[in-house]
């Protein structure tokens, strides 16, 4: 009886009988060394003609033809016959699968990003609504420049009023302080009426950003996923080589 033992692919690493003419993990084709202690790449059968190939040659001898493969994960050369990449391990008919599936995916994800940047648009719209109605804040400056004018304005009009009458000295200084408290009326009214306005315009824009605060949130993680959806889009290009 025969006894059999597991050796190693040099290839790929796998534990396979001793009596194996190819790896049953990676496909590629062995032969014993000559103490019969390990395996050793056997030659490379081309797939054109059939001449064996010494396993170093990545062309026929015979025809020129390719004797290799390029791995479409790692872009790594491989035997003709593996299934396996001896770089990175995929499997070669599932990497390929993947490789021809790569533009689908990448449309699909351009499709997503170009959604997210619809739902933005949409947003910016609604926001800058928000941002219109929030309007102008009130001119408080108006107000203040009152406590310089109201003064001014009463002196000018108390003398115009006296040089109307054609008062005296003292007929100025009546004019002036009878029109002043007229003034000062005013100019407190127009005060209050400022700040009233004020607090009305500062409830009315707090209640508007916290309308603005969610739609701003959801804006920068969109944002944010069309980013990611752009990474991948070119990591699917580097690593499949896709234009």
């Amino acid at each position: 009886m025969v006894q059999v033992k597991a050796l190693d692919c040099p290839n790929c690493g796998a534990s396979i009988a001793d009596t194996s003419k190819a790896c049953s993990h990676c496909g590629s084709r062995i032969v014993l060394s000559d103490d019969r202690q390990k395996f050793v790449l056997a030659g490379t059968i081309c797939q054109k003609c059939g001449t064996d190939n010494n396993k170093e040659n990545r062309f026929c001898n015979n025809c020129g033809d390719k004797l290799f493969k390029i791995c479409p994960n790692c872009k790594t050369e491989i035997g003709l016959d593996s299934l396996h990449c001896a770089h990175c391990g995929a499997n070669f008919v599932e990497a390929t699968r993947q490789k021809e599936l790569a533009p689908q995916k990448i449309a699909k994800l351009a499709d997503e990003a170009l959604g997210f940047r619809r739902q933005i648009d949409e947003l910016d719209t609604t926001i800058n609504k928000l941002n219109i109605e929030i309007g102008s804040a009130p001119n408080l400056d108006a107000a203040i420049l009152n406590v310089f004018v109201t003064p001014i304005a009463a002196i000018i009009f108390g003398i115009f009023v006296a040089w109307v009458k054609n008062s005296t000295f003292y007929g100025i200084v009546y004019g002036i302080f009878t029109i002043f408290p007229g003034f000062l009326f005013f100019y407190m009214c127009c005060g209050i009426y400022v700040g009233i306005k004020r607090g009305t315009y500062e409830t009315k824009m707090e209640r508007i950003n916290n309308k603005k605060k969610p739609l701003l949130e959801k804006r920068n993680f969109l944002y944010g996923e069309i980013q990611r959806k752009e990474t991948e889009i070119q990591s699917i290009k580097w690593k499949y080589n896709v234009i």
